[in-house]
C-alpha cells in the first residue's frame, strides 16, 4: 500500500519538492540522488530526453 496526497496537474498543489504526475504528489528524484530521497521500495522513474523523474513503487 502506498499513502499519496492528490493533486491536479494544472495547479499548485503539492507540497515543494514535489510534483503531480498521474493526479498524485510524487517526490522529484534523478538517478544520481535516487538512493537518497526515494523511500524503500520505490525507484526513480525518469521519462526518456528527461533529465528528472519521479519515485514510484517497484512493482
Amino acid at each position: 500500500m502506498e499513502c499519496v496526497l492528490p493533486c491536479v496537474e494544472d495547479g499548485p498543489s503539492c507540497p515543494a519538492g514535489m510534483v503531480c504526475y498521474a493526479k498524485r504528489c510524487r517526490q522529484l528524484c534523478s538517478k544520481q540522488n535516487e538512493a537518497r530521497v526515494c523511500a524503500s521500495g520505490e525507484s526513480c522513474h525518469v521519462e526518456p530526453d528527461a533529465t528528472s523523474g519521479v519515485c514510484q513503487l517497484d512493482f
